[in-house]
């Protein structure tokens, strides 16, 4: 057992022995009986925010900070998102081709981020990460201003369709300036936030695209080029933005024939899943057509808006909000989640367009330290033990106050994670219907648990 909890424990680990009855009238019980997705794993962004924050610390401190992130010995995440040009966290506003009308992409080139942050970090994580290979996923914030009818880097503006071949092609040669790096991605996203970023008041880095425009731009220009110039094998991610739109935006994707051939997956982001039930995501899974795709989490950052905005070091809710949230999103067919930055400084930057958040990492350079926050720990409880290739098996759960998931992993262990949503201790039985295990807990406070057998 792996507990942590609000008042001292953090991933502390115990041996429990099974039992042969039950004490709690609380049963939570899993079964092989039927099984679910397999999961693709859990992960990151390496932003230009992250590897700043990350290189600001000694060359010690900076070796410890990614072992927490993809060594043996922390928790392993084995999914890293990598945004195409810059983003919000970024210092300045900026793509990969920044001239006017350069369709022959003359000046095409990685940025200097790319080549002191970005490359050097993500060559040492998969260095560190032994066990498992890491799998790159690519995602692009905009296009070059001149390509989009609004001619500025923020949201609020399309890509003209004149550009639609040319975007693809900006996309194929990031892909391709990595590959000669040594890099090779295992997903490439079509959008970051399409939907949000067609708003006037989005303003950083973004570009908006309807469902059927964005359908056509993948179907008819991203997916052919992609074939033509070998990189066929990386998966095209859809949608990229909030839970509550994604529904309809697959729909009509799978409308379109050749849109629907080269979309391999479905990007969902957390921050409105308030206004949509997790129930969606299978309500997605079971749509015709969507058979051999998948659904992914691939960005989720806390402090993103209200009260609680910025930095709130050692926020407990912040931590039990994520696992909360990724508990419901396995259960409902997601293969992995992605947080967003890995590391942010004490004010939740840098970010040029003053966007500040939280991060499981914070990063105090004067100090020459970093602290991990709760959010960390929430993740810990899935990515060190849901392994990829683990499989979700099912699970009746009889509590109003556990939240729980279980998986198979690829080596035989059952791994089962539980979250206590209440702020009093909590009893639960846990019962292996195959193999007649079972365990009684008491759950301290709003505690996370993780259980191997």
């Amino acid at each position: 057992m792996y507990e942590s909890t609000i008042s001292h424990h953090r991933m502390t680990q115990s041996i429990r022995k099974f039992e042969e009855k039950y004490t709690e009238k609380d049963v939570i019980t899993i079964s092989r009986a039927k099984k679910y997705q397999t999961i693709m794993g859990f992960g990151g962004a390496m932003t230009d925010a992250t590897g700043i924050n990350i290189v600001s610390l000694p060359k010690e401190a900076q070796d410890l900070l990614m072992q927490q992130y993809f060594g043996d010995n922390g928790i392993q995440y084995t999914i890293i998102r990598v945004p195409v040009g810059g983003s919000d966290f970024s210092t300045h506003p900026y793509t990969l081709d920044d001239t006017p009308n350069d369709s022959s992409f003359t000046n095409f080139k990685l940025a200097e981020e790319d080549y002191k942050y970005k490359i050097p970090l993500l060559k040492q994580a998969m260095n560190l990460s032994k066990t498992y290979p890491i799998k790159l996923m690519g995602a692009p914030w905009t296009a070059p201003p001149y390509m989009k009818d609004s001619k500025d880097y923020i949201g609020g503006g399309r890509l003209l369709d004149q550009y639609y071949p040319g975007y693809a092609e900006y996309l194929i040669k990031f892909l391709q300036a990595y590959k000669e790096e040594g890099l090779n991605f295992y997903i490439m996203s079509s959008q970051n936030e399409p939907v949000f970023g067609s708003a006037p008041g989005y303003d950083f880095n973004g570009m908006g695209f309807e469902p059927s425009s964005q359908a056509a731009f993948v179907g008819n220009h991203l997916g052919p080029s992609m074939e033509q110039n070998g990189l066929g094998n990386v998966k095209i991610l859809i949608g990229d933005d909030q839970r509550p739109f994604m529904y309809r935006w697959v729909q009509i994707y799978l409308q379109n024939e050749n849109a629907s051939k080269y979309a391999s997956g479905v990007g969902i982001h957390f921050y409105l899943d308030e206004e949509a039930p997790p129930e969606i995501l299978t309500r997605i899974h079971e749509l015709p057509g969507f058979e051999n795709k998948f659904i992914l989490y691939t960005e989720a950052c806390q402090g993103s808006a209200g009260k609680f905005r910025g930095v709130r070091l050692g926020s407990w809710k912040f931590g039990t909000g994520y696992l909360s949230n990724i508990i419901d999103d396995l259960n409902n067919w997601s293969v992995g989640w992605v947080d967003w930055n890995m590391a942010l400084d004490l004010e939740g930057g840098p970010n040029w367009a003053k966007n500040f958040v939280d991060s499981p990492i914070i990063v105090n350079a004067s100090a020459k330290e970093f602290y991990k926050n709760p959010m960390y720990y929430a993740l810990a409880h899935v990515s060190k033990f849901i392994v990829p290739g683990s499989v979700r098996i099912d699970m009746t759960n009889d509590s109003d106050f556990v939240k729980a998931t279980a998986f198979e992993t690829p080596n035989n262990q059952t791994v089962v994670v539980l979250l206590n949503t209440r702020d009093r201790e909590t009893s639960i039985s846990i019962k292996d219907e195959e193999k007649g295990y079972i365990a009684n807990l008491k759950m301290e406070p709003e505690s996370m648990i993780t259980l191997v057998k």
